[in-house]
């Protein structure tokens, strides 16, 4: 392991629940809904700072949002390919993705999210 890998295992290894949306899809006319497809994963998570917050979309900036670190890949909302966002649970509490953000790891294969807590 680089050094960078180990900094990613200091940060601890939460189980994750994400529940994924199938994409819904029209047929003979009529619009099938998406299905839930549930499945764990480990992830490093964090709170943002203030300097992560500005990298939000407006709408979110004033959402409790935390940073997740995986080596898998999670999807935000995509209107364009209509992809609803994963959701998390993280300690009881439900999350959604909003967003994938910049993470150099070097020659590591993790991604960073930014997830916003769920309304109830």
């Amino acid at each position: 392991m680089n050094f960078l890998g180990d900094i990613l295992a200091t940060l601890g290894n939460t189980k994750i629940c994400v529940t994924r949306h199938t994409q819904g899809r029209i047929v003979g006319g009529k619009r099938k809904v998406s299905k839930k497809r549930p499945f764990h994963i480990e992830a490093g998570v964090q709170q943002i700072n203030g300097r992560e917050r500005e990298l939000l979309p407006e709408g979110w900036r004033q959402s409790y949002i935390v940073k997740v670190y995986t080596d898998k890949r999670l999807y935000a909302s995509d209107d364009a390919k209509n992809q609803q966002a994963d959701l998390l649970e993280i300690d009881g509490e439900r999350f959604e993705v909003v967003m994938q953000a910049p993470f150099k790891g070097l020659d590591l294969d993790h991604f960073r999210y930014f997830a916003a807590r769920a309304n109830a």
